[in-house]
């Protein structure tokens, strides 16, 4: 993130108050406005740029949105002041704003605006989660991780993480398992309790295809203690059967276990394990 929101509120008040103290800049292109007048305030001269564009922006529905924003090629410091201020001033969602971007192709264009004013974002709405995991699906760059790292960081902050995880458990769809992957590291910091309890309720489901989940879950999880590992090690040994690839992503969460562990005989039951592992 280049720059943290109080840096970033302080350089648009001071950007604003240059635009109330000259009227005339409020008529002027972005294109329009001198450089050379704020060298000793680059960050003020480019959050008077961000408002110029934002003065320009004709209408205000996500779709001509996307349309106008789509067309600026401007540093990053120049998208981010544009989308805090379209955020904070005008209560546009970034997520909304790139839910819309990827249903008309395009979600590059608009990554600017979005990565790194995802954490901005007063709230979430739930129903709009999938739509936003499935536009991050279609971008292959290195902000898809940035992507799903800071949207799972949002869905905590914004407490709404039973609610993620419900949804999860009773669709199951694929779309959320790089996600939960990062989720799991967010919910496990802000409440290990609470983490305990997704992993347990991932350890006793039955039907497959929450394994992979449940790996990223115990692989945090073990940081913070060694019942739930050693109450259900013989289901999580079993995986093996499901998938040599699970057997793998265990190997970090059983090193955890061996390195820490006072219980002789589940560890002599785990070196069987991971020497059966072929990496």
């Amino acid at each position: 993130m280049l720059q943290e929101e109080k840096e970033i509120g302080e350089v648009l008040k001071k950007s604003k108050n240059k635009l109330v103290e000259s009227p005339q800049l409020c008529g002027l292109k972005p294109s329009e406005v001198k450089i050379n007048d704020y060298e000793e305030d680059i960050l003020c001269y480019w959050g008077i740029l961000a408002y110029q564009y934002v003065i320009d922006i004709g209408s205000f529905s996500y779709g001509k949105l996307v349309e106008y924003l789509s067309k600026i090629r401007n540093n990053q410091f120049v998208c981010n002041y544009i989308a805090y201020i379209l955020q904070k001033e005008y209560g546009i969602s970034v997520a909304k704003l790139f839910i819309e971007a990827s249903r008309c192709g395009r979600e590059q264009q608009i990554l600017p605006f979005v990565e790194d004013n995802l954490l901005f974002e007063d709230s979430i709405e739930l129903e709009e989660v999938e739509d936003f995991l499935a536009a991050i699906q279609k971008i292959e760059c290195q902000q898809r991780t940035t992507l799903l790292l800071y949207y799972a960081k949002l869905t905590c902050l914004v407490q709404k993480q039973e609610d993620v995880f419900r949804s999860f458990m009773k669709y199951k769809k694929e779309i959320y398992f790089d996600f939960m992957g990062y989720f799991c590291r967010e919910v496990y910091q802000i409440d290990s309790k609470i983490g305990d309890r997704m992993l347990i309720e991932l350890l006793q489901e039955e039907q497959n295809g929450v394994e992979k989940v449940a790996v990223d879950f115990l692989d945090i999880g073990i940081c913070y203690g060694f019942q739930i590992f050693e109450k259900y090690f013989d289901k999580i040994r079993s995986w093996k059967q499901i998938s040599p690839k699970l057997s793998e992503k265990l190997i970090s969460t059983y090193i955890a276990y061996l390195k820490n562990t006072e219980r002789d005989d589940i560890k002599e039951k785990l070196i069987v394990e991971i020497e059966k592992i072929p990496v």
